[in-house]
């Protein structure tokens, strides 16, 4: 540890709060300004001088030599990551909406596929909703089709006709992936409506 005089004018970083985080992990969308200033701020992260181990008045300790290695590692793991690795790979490009419908079902189940994002972006759905206007059907599932399998990702169940059903989601499809929702229970001849929402990002 090594005595400092307390800058006033500045804030310092509790060391105990970084080797031991009171938070896990988050994950964040910043805009290219949020970047930048985030950059820069890894400059001052290698000081020794940005942390406090103990608090007197007038003066402050900063972390010891280990507590600053671990400490330094942290910070060369965020530039990493700032400067372009893995968790810095998507940048937002546009909003994404999409409507699909079936203006005469001719089955019980009726799927309505969405389309797939091109090579080079995924897309992060955020919202979905659906509608039969003319049954109450008895199930109606948000799903990913992949060239391979479906997974499904969620379900509402109608409580009436004509009733808009969905929620919140938070889904990432790529290139040769697709959305669909699939009604269940329809008649023939039923209009049947859905759309989805979120937002657009290049790889």
């Amino acid at each position: 540890m090594t005595r400092h005089a307390y800058p006033y004018d500045r804030v310092l970083i509790d060391a105990s709060r970084v080797l031991d985080a009171p938070v896990g992990g988050l994950t964040l969308n910043v805009t290219g300004a949020h970047l930048e200033m985030l950059r820069n701020v890894t400059q001052y992260l290698n000081r020794e001088t940005t942390y406090v181990d103990e608090r007197f008045v007038g003066y402050y300790n900063t972390p010891s030599v280990a507590d600053m290695d671990t400490i330094r590692a942290i910070v060369a793991d965020l530039e990493l990551e700032l400067m372009g690795g893995m968790n810095t790979q998507f940048g937002y490009k546009d909003v994404y909406q999409e409507y699909e419908y079936d203006l005469d079902a001719s089955s019980a189940i009726i799927d309505l596929d969405f389309g797939q994002p091109p090579s080079g972006e995924v897309w992060v759905i955020t919202q979905w909703g659906a509608r039969n206007e003319d049954t109450r059907n008895t199930n109606t599932l948000l799903r990913i089709e992949t060239l391979s399998d479906v997974f499904y990702v969620a379900n509402a169940h109608p409580d009436a006709v004509n009733h808009l059903v969905g929620t919140s989601v938070y889904v990432l499809i790529k290139e040769l992936q697709h959305l669909q929702i699939r009604f269940e229970g329809c008649s023939v001849n039923d209009v049947l409506r859905g759309w989805l929402a979120g937002f657009k990002m290049d790889v």
